[in-house]
């Protein structure tokens, strides 16, 4: 690994998220609007159901 890794590793691990994106669309770490959180406490892609599966088991 880099130094740049290891430093960005470091960084990370201290609670710094500033590095993360948005696995849909690439946006920094909290400036997206393309999830929405179910009550289950679970975030979604906004437009689909939530995929947690004690939603088969329970009737929330």
């Amino acid at each position: 690994m880099s130094a740049e890794g290891i430093e960005a590793l470091a960084r990370f691990l201290r609670g710094d998220r500033s590095m993360l994106k948005c696995t849909i669309c690439g946006s920094q770490a909290g400036t997206w609007d393309c999830w929405a959180k179910c009550r289950c406490g679970w975030s979604f892609e906004k437009g689909t159901a939530c995929r947690n599966p004690k939603h088969r088991t329970t009737a929330e």
